[in-house]
């Protein structure tokens, strides 16, 4: 449950907005709120600011927190690439299409 938590939360630091994400999704709103109360809950952590003048910003734990997770996104894609490419230089071609639908 927390890899879908880490996800709404994600797309909502970068969006800014419940709604945008919940389309985004292709989730209702509550379902979003909902991800991000459990996930502040599981860290003990308040991720966002919900202000009715200023609107939904990050807290200043939310920044950090989207920060590590963006770096951790960059290392599993920059992991994932590296090993396609290893795969790729070593395959014979059934290896080769094995590894492009493990990329899709």
């Amino acid at each position: 449950m927390i890899n879908n938590n880490l996800k709404v939360f994600v797309k909502v630091a970068e969006n800014l907005s419940i709604t945008e994400t919940a389309k985004e999704l292709y989730i209702s709103q509550p379902a979003v709120s909902n991800a991000i109360k459990n996930l502040e809950k599981e860290l003990s952590l308040k991720l966002f600011h919900r202000d009715k003048r200023v609107g939904l910003h990050l807290t200043d734990g939310g920044e950090k927190y989207f920060t590590l997770q963006d770096k951790w996104r960059t290392l599993k894609t920059e992991s994932i690439r590296q090993h396609s490419v290893k795969t790729i230089s070593w395959a014979d071609e059934s290896e080769l299409h094995l590894c492009l639908l493990f990329l899709l």
